[in-house]
């Protein structure tokens, strides 16, 4: 396996290829566990984790070295940017095995084929037909074979609202429904449209009832349970949802879930990043933190899964330059872990199964299925969180109305990973 550190250094920008476009690559920490990727124009900044990183490089993530742009992937998304590398891989292959510019007998193009689907693991494939217009596409222009592959539209998703939408909904329930007076979700939606349409929101940004009754669920039922009837209601079904679940000995069940903290990061040179999900295995016996990673954005991918799990499945031989040592670590005999595609899909379950660990999928917009990592955020919430320079608290902070997260963000991503870690180790263990 590549030594990526030796590759892309802490604070030194590296000039990368991506799926086709040009971007810079620089390192957010000193063992390259995690990068970020600028490009040109006014495409947005990816976030690689180590897993990514590996699988990527070299083949999607090259180097370049000042070499001429390839103009062909210029204007293309990420998707189609994508499918235009895993074509051209067909044609390089093709011109590898039988010269540049050969189209070859339908017996070659298949042999090609067969070639890169196994050794790519490629299950859409291509045909021999395809694979010709493909070749007389790139030699006539690739910017002919870049045309081409526009014709992939993306798949329509709600999540496309306008994100503004999305938080003044979020303002609407902590002003109406969390609250020891909820009103009904019902008449929440139509004031919430009444106000979106007042100040000028066109109808296809103005979510539906039901997309508005999923937001609402997105609550943690026991986080609903203090908002709405108070601390002893919310003792009284925490001690409830706990008491369902016993565990006997360390690493007999362990929880799985992930948090975004409303904390900007930023690079070395002060620009943006976005904010930091915080990926976490929790043992339920011990009370203690087996694993963690950090990524940057939002969502939950498998690669920062499959990071995670690693963290907390090997024992911890780096430095962290805290007081005490990080010493738990190990593979649950139970593992409970969120419905979200990057938990259950083939790769984190893959890697599971090969780590022989047994997971259990817990039940969409049930948090008490998960009390203990659940309850675990809410002191890394109020008790790391709050005291860290930018952070702009829960959606029912004041301070998140009056300064926006990227106004607000001071620290780099390596310096908010180090804060977390020690403060795990140091404090809250």
């Amino acid at each position: 396996m590549t030594s990526l550190a030796n590759v892309f250094r802490l604070n030194e920008p590296t000039p990368v290829i991506y799926n086709g476009a040009h971007a810079i690559a620089q390192a957010l920490d000193a063992d390259c566990q995690d990068l970020t990727l600028r490009f040109e124009d006014d495409i947005q900044p990816i976030f690689l984790s180590g897993d990514e990183i590996q699988q990527a490089y070299g083949t999607e993530l090259t180097l370049t070295f000042g070499s001429k742009k390839l103009k062909a992937t210029k204007d293309l998304t990420t998707k189609q940017q994508i499918e235009f590398h895993r074509i051209k891989k067909y044609i390089d292959e093709q011109f590898n095995r039988l010269g540049k510019g050969v189209i070859g007998s339908v017996y070659e193009r298949q042999k090609t084929i067969d070639i890169v689907r196994h050794r790519e693991n490629d299950l859409k494939g291509t045909s021999p037909a395809t694979l010709a217009r493909k070749i007389k596409l790139f030699n006539t222009d690739p910017s002919l074979l870049a045309e081409s592959v526009k014709g992939i539209k993306p798949k329509n998703r709600q999540s496309k609202i306008n994100k503004i939408v999305e938080d003044k909904a979020r303002d609407f329930f902590d002003d109406y429904y969390l609250t020891r007076e909820p009103v009904k979700r019902s008449v929440i939606y139509e004031w919430f449209v009444e106000e979106l349409k007042d100040e000028g929101f066109p109808d296809s940004q103005i979510p539906s009832l039901q997309t508005f009754y999923n937001w609402s669920k997105r609550f943690d039922p026991l986080f609903v349970i203090g908002c709405q009837a108070g601390p002893r209601e919310l003792t009284r079904a925490s001690r409830n949802a706990v008491s369902k679940i016993i565990s006997s000995q360390i690493l007999e069940r362990v929880e799985a879930d992930a948090v975004n903290l409303a904390c900007g990061l930023v690079d070395a040179n002060g620009k943006y990043l976005g904010t930091p999900t915080v990926f976490v295995l929790f043992d339920c016996y011990s009370r203690s933190v087996l694993g963690v990673h950090v990524q940057i954005g939002r969502g939950e991918t498998a690669a920062s899964v499959m990071d995670c799990y690693r963290h907390a499945f090997l024992p911890k031989d780096v430095d962290y330059g805290t007081e005490n040592r990080w010493t738990q670590f190990g593979q649950p005999q139970t593992l409970i872990v969120d419905g979200g595609t990057a938990y259950k899909g083939v790769l984190s379950q893959s890697f599971l199964i090969q780590s022989g660990v047994s997971a259990t999928v817990a039940p969409t917009g049930q948090g008490w299925y998960k009390p203990f990592v659940e309850r675990f955020f809410g002191t890394v919430r109020s008790r790391f969180a709050e005291l860290l320079p930018g952070y702009c608290g829960r959606i029912n902070d004041k301070r998140r109305l009056e300064r926006t997260i990227e106004e607000e963000a001071t620290l780099t991503y390596e310096d908010f990973k180090s804060r977390l870690i020690s403060w795990i180790v140091d404090e809250y263990h």
